[in-house]
């Protein structure tokens, strides 16, 4: 994984978890390792992951 991390790559992931029809707690935890290795100042936003996964989880 590339160091920092972008928002388009963070939210294409989350995109990439869900199609996997994860679990909603196994898509944060997996999302919230990879935000808070990123360095201080770098991590990605991400505002449009958490109303992805509200979608998500509206649908399972």
């Amino acid at each position: 994984m590339a160091v920092p991390c972008t928002t388009a790559t963070y939210t294409e992931y989350s995109r990439h978890l869900m199609s996997r029809d994860l679990k909603v707690s196994t898509i944060r935890n997996y999302m919230s390792r990879i935000r808070t290795s990123m360095p201080v100042g770098k991590k990605p936003d991400n505002s449009l992951y958490l109303q992805l996964l509200r979608d998500y989880r509206k649908k399972k």
